[in-house]
């Protein structure tokens, strides 16, 4: 056995080292599949995978027997693993400006052909709901030498009571609460909406946004002497869009700063102090505040909006930096 293959299997060994005896081994079996690649080979399937290892049947039925009914559950799995990766030494969390990001997401493996499948999300590629198995992640980003790792924080799955792909985001949201130290930033996709970010009182996080969003100036615009006075703030639209027979402008931004990155000029226009567009006028002292920003990159053919909370502070002079969570790096690389 190798020498990396070896640390592995010690770094293996001490997940499991505290389930019960006999579930242990069919873990670490199951485990050693993962890491070795045979679920590619077998495309997902489990026991094909197992097989691959050189495992007698005895063995292989033992393991698939404990992924479903052994003495174990995935949370205090992923303890053991950030507690096995502590000790070694190796893994080192990667901080930008003093922050270290945390992505949240969720994704559904698709299962088209299983029957009564409680949760069906929507599938872009095929256009309409699909069955799936859906799961829920969240992890903070580190490095071991020069390759970036994740540290799974939690691994959730849609319940069957709930089986719509909304219940695992709020739960998503309520774990992200609990695991988050000081100097993280939770990074979401689409899906997590600010709104429920906001009332989970995440205290910083940068949330992806359809290109369709908009908000509201936290003051109301002055009384133009006609007309009812405005209860709440002007409507702001970081992106034109079409809208019938004519496009809806976007709106001035409040600032814009540029960077270069491999010989391409990119603009982020930024917008500051905003609610959320569903805010009432009487709630708008205790309303949070936050800021959208907009990331124009010529080589993509679209732009995204990023609200950060303004508890999170922008730096000016490495805009970047502040606003994706990646050093002089946009945070997509266009198709090549």
């Amino acid at each position: 056995m190798s020498e990396p293959a070896s640390q592995m299997m010690t770094l293996l060994c001490s997940v499991v080292r505290f389930v019960p005896v006999g579930t242990n081994l069919a873990l670490l079996h199951l485990l050693w599949m993962l890491v070795s690649g045979q679920l590619l080979r077998s495309r997902g399937a489990v026991i094909p995978g197992l097989v691959q290892l050189g495992l007698p049947d005895r063995a292989v039925r033992r393991a698939w027997q404990a992924l479903g009914q052994g003495g174990w559950n995935i949370g205090q799995v992923l303890v053991n693993w950030e507690t096995a990766l502590g000790r070694a030494g190796q893994w080192q969390v990667r901080y930008h400006s003093g922050y270290c990001g945390v992505p949240i997401d969720t994704t559904g493996f698709s299962r088209p052909r299983l029957q009564n499948c409680p949760s069906k999300p929507y599938d872009p590629q095929a256009g309409k709901a699909l069955p799936a198995v859906v799961l829920g992640i969240i992890g903070r980003v580190g490095y071991v030498g020069k390759q970036r790792l994740l540290l799974p924080l939690g691994l959730l799955r849609v319940a069957p009571a709930q089986p719509q792909e909304e219940g695992l985001i709020q739960a998503l949201i309520t774990l992200a609460k609990d695991v988050l130290k000081p100097q993280d930033v939770l990074v979401s996709a689409g899906g997590f909406e600010l709104a429920a970010l906001q009332t989970a009182k995440i205290p910083r996080y940068v949330a992806k946004q359809a290109r369709n969003m908009t908000a509201r100036r936290e003051q109301p615009p002055e009384y133009a002497g006609q007309g009812r006075p405005a209860e709440r703030g002007s409507l702001v639209r970081p992106l034109a869009r079409p809208y019938r027979n004519h496009t809806l402008a976007a709106a001035a931004a409040d600032s814009s700063a540029t960077w270069q990155e491999d010989d391409v000029t990119i603009r982020a226009d930024i917008w500051e102090k905003l609610v959320l567009n569903s805010t009432r006028a009487d709630a708008l002292a205790d309303a949070p505040r936050f800021t959208v920003i907009v990331i124009h990159d010529p080589r993509l053919s679209n732009r995204w909006c990023w609200p950060p909370t303004s508890r999170w502070p922008l730096k000016r002079d490495a805009p970047a930096t502040g606003i994706a969570g990646r050093s002089n790096k946009c945070p997509w690389r266009p198709n090549k």
